[in-house]
């Protein structure tokens, strides 16, 4: 949990990097992207290395990366329901809207233009964002990920 708590921190500011309208810092929020699966790998290989002897089994290096995923997710998430419902209210009605006219081009519904506005609402999104990319995300890139780190004990030591 603890690991999950440093990752929530760094994908936490990697979020905020985002959101503002600098390119430098557009650009370094999506550079700290592609760190997030370099830090899962570290840790796992970290963990097998220090506190099993150097193996670690498929599953057990999957079930390390998903729980990472897990708690930084409830982390990010958290900090993300404050920052919409509290600090910028807006800014998920001003991504709908843009939406919106961009699916009006497409010759999108009506009907379907009007339920961005309940997907956009704080809870909705974050919940969704949730299990989109921290569950189902974080399960899959887990697994790549413990492909790599996956190690067989010598039985020789």
């Amino acid at each position: 949990m603890q690991y999950g708590l440093y990752l929530g921190v760094y994908i936490c500011l990697r979020f905020f990097l985002g959101l503002t309208h600098l390119a430098l810092f557009s650009v370094i929020s999506f550079i700290m992207l592609f760190g997030i699966p370099v830090l899962i790998y570290y840790v796992i290989k970290n963990y097998r290395d220090k506190h099993l002897n150097g193996a670690i089994s498929l599953g057990a290096a999957w079930g390390l990366g998903c729980g990472l995923y897990f708690f930084s997710g409830m982390i990010v998430e958290l900090v993300q329901f404050v920052y919409f419902r509290f600090i910028n209210q807006d800014i998920l009605a001003q991504a709908a809207e843009a939406a919106k006219v961009m699916y009006e081009k497409f010759n999108v519904s009506a009907e379907n233009l009007n339920m961005l506005d309940k997907i956009m609402q704080p809870h909705f999104y974050v919940i969704s964002d949730f299990f989109v990319s921290f569950i189902l995300g974080g399960c899959i890139i887990s697994l790549i990920i413990a492909g790599f780190v996956q190690r067989k004990a010598n039985p020789f030591q």
